[in-house]
Order: C-alpha cells, then sequence, then structure tokens
C-alpha cells in the first residue's frame, strides 16, 4: 500500500512540473490532442449509420476526470451542448476551466460543473451517471493502485451502454523528467 504522504509528494512533484513546463506540455502533447479530438468528434458524429464507432446520444453527460484548463476537450462537449462535469486536483485550472466553458454554454440550462477535487475523492452527485467517462494524459502520473480504484468506480458511475475513454502518450519532451509515478 501506498501512503498518502508519498502519494502527496508525488502529487505535489508533478503540479511544480506542470506549472514550470506549460509550454514543454502543450507543445508534447499538441499532436496527441488532435488525434485524441478527432476520436472524440467521431462518437459525436459518427460518419454514417452503419459505422461500427460507438456514440453517445444527444443528451449525453460527460465527465472529464483530470480537467484542466477546459480546453481543448471540455470546450468541445459544452460547444456541442452536451452536459458536462470536469474535475481536476488543481484549483488554478478548475477556476480557469470556469471561466473559459461558462463562455462556451450552450444554453442556461446545460449542466456544467467543475470540481476541484483528487479524482479518489470525487463523488458524482447523487443519481447522477455518465454516458462518457474521460482520462487523458491522467493515468502515467498516477500510481497502478489508483488506477485500480478509479477503473473500479468508473464501471458503477457509468449509464447502461456508457463509454470509456483512456488517452495518453510518452512524449519524448518529458523523457527526462520524473512525470509518471513509480509502478506505472
Amino acid at each position: 500500500m501506498i501512503s498518502s504522504a508519498i502519494l502527496g509528494e508525488a502529487r505535489t512533484h508533478y503540479v511544480t512540473l506542470f506549472h514550470n513546463d506549460t509550454q514543454l506540455y502543450k507543445k508534447g502533447y499538441e499532436n496527441n490532442y488532435k488525434l485524441i479530438m478527432k476520436i472524440l468528434n467521431s462518437i459525436i458524429s459518427p460518419s454514417d449509420s452503419t459505422s461500427q464507432t460507438p456514440s453517445l446520444p444527444a443528451n449525453a453527460h460527460v465527465l472529464d476526470v483530470g480537467c484542466g484548463q477546459g480546453t481543448p476537450v471540455g470546450s468541445f462537449f459544452v460547444e456541442k451542448g452536451l452536459d458536462f462535469t470536469g474535475i481536476d486536483m488543481m484549483g488554478s485550472t478548475i477556476e480557469g476551466a470556469k471561466t473559459e466553458l461558462e463562455k462556451r454554454r450552450q444554453n442556461p440550462n446545460q449542466k456544467l460543473l467543475l470540481i476541484h477535487t483528487e479524482m479518489l475523492e470525487f463523488e458524482p452527485p447523487p443519481g447522477e451517471t455518465y454516458d462518457l467517462i474521460l482520462a487523458i494524459h491522467l493515468f502515467y502520473h498516477t500510481p497502478v493502485a489508483e488506477i485500480k480504484a478509479m477503473l473500479l468506480r468508473f464501471v458503477h458511475w457509468l449509464k447502461p451502454g456508457g463509454l470509456f475513454f483512456i488517452a495518453s502518450s510518452l512524449a519524448e519532451e518529458f523523457q527526462d523528467r520524473k512525470l509518471w509515478a513509480e509502478d506505472v
């Protein structure tokens, strides 16, 4: 079992690196996000009715675990008019996401919830389930024990037939940095 003190130290290290290397982070994942957005677009707008690509209902509710500043992923779903919940462990990114996504909200009845919390502390509002749960660039710096715990929780939060989307990469720009959890 990994102690909470060690996990807290690892998270602090990650947050510090993220803040110090924001431009490096963006550069390292720019091409990766292009592919991610292409995939996400395909589940919103399947190319034809015979497509094997799973799709979301028109009134889908999306949960983005590790939503960051809300772009490009959160803004994509909010602009499509979908209900969106984003969580992130960094308060400053959640504040930025609130500002950014509120501007893109399509109507006042569209659910938009952004929460500053650790992923293992988050609980959806009572009775809330999701059509799509996203974990993008989240698990590479998360210890395996936490990944297993989160995957089990995600299963309970998905609506029947819901989708779970994981995306990650090993950006060359980060090869010499300690962004990955030791056991990942």
